[in-house]
Parts: C-alpha cells; structure tokens; sequence
C-alpha cells in the first residue's frame, strides 16, 4: 500500500526514504499538473487491486479538529468502483494528546520528531471504520462528506 504525500516529504531524513521506498505519490502543492498525475497514479493502482492512503484534509492541522476534506482526492476511488476505509488516528486515551503530537504552527519535522522524543509514551489507537462503497453513492463530495463525518465521530467516541 502506498501513500500520497506532499513532495516536501521526499526530503525529509529518513522518513522521505522510506516514503520513497513505499511507493508514495508525492504532489507538489499547488500545481494542477501535479495533482493530474496524482489522480492518474491512483487510478491505475486501484485498477490494479491496490491500496492507496490519503489524508484528505490535504495539510497538517493543530489536532483540535478535523478539518474539511477535498472531495477531488476521492474520484479515483469513484472511477475504479472501489470502497474507501476511513481511518481515524486517535492519540492519547480518548485521543486526548491530539493537540500535542500534531504538527505546531512553522514546525518541522524534524523540530517535531524532537519535540515528541521528549514526550511522555503515549497510545495510538487506529480506527477502521465501515468503509463507504463509492459506487454506491452520488459521487466524491458525499464520499468526502460521509468519510469526515465517520472520523469525526470516531474522535469523538468513548472507549
């Protein structure tokens, strides 16, 4: 399974190897050419009967909220006939160190992979959620829509 991820990432230490290695789709924000070929790539690996991973908001966030999702990144699924899982990353009991393992406003990745080697341990629950079968639904918007409303959700959940 491969990812799509900002280009930024491709230079990261370790982590942009990784990545590269994985199979990641890099786009480099703001360019429709980019994105084109993101989809295409998507396209072609779903056709081909794998998986691909997005983050839908499409940047990193302070981890108070979910915050809306770019319907465009949904239309390969769309296109291939295929369910989309949702997948909800809690941190902390009742993902309660949301706000401390995101990203902090100008930070690095470096400056955060620092930051958390200071943290206290803390638990990451991932949440496979019911997946959303795309042909059965009008299009990527309410496949967008319905994903978020399922993660938020799961944010909110008890354990």
């Amino acid at each position: 399974m491969g990812f799509v991820a900002k280009q930024e990432i491709r230079g990261w230490p370790l982590v942009g190897w990784l990545a590269a290695r994985g199979e990641t789709i890099f786009h480099q924000r703001g360019s429709q050419e980019s994105m084109g070929g993101v989809m295409h790539a998507m396209l072609a690996r779903l056709q081909a009967g794998r998986a691909v991973g997005v983050f839908p908001e499409g940047r990193t966030r302070d981890g108070a909220a979910v915050g809306p999702f770019h319907a465009r990144i949904f239309q390969p699924a769309v296109e291939a006939l295929v369910p989309v899982q949702p997948v909800a990353l809690r941190y902390g009991p009742g993902a309660s160190a949301q706000t401390v393992v995101a990203f902090g406003a100008h930070e690095s990745f470096f400056a955060n992979f620092i930051r958390l080697l200071g943290e206290p341990p803390r638990s990451a629950d991932v949440c496979f959620l019911q997946p959303i079968a795309a042909g059965e639904l009008e299009g990527r918007s309410r496949i967008a829509e319905l994903a978020r409303e399922r993660i938020v959700a799961a944010m909110h959940a008890d354990d």
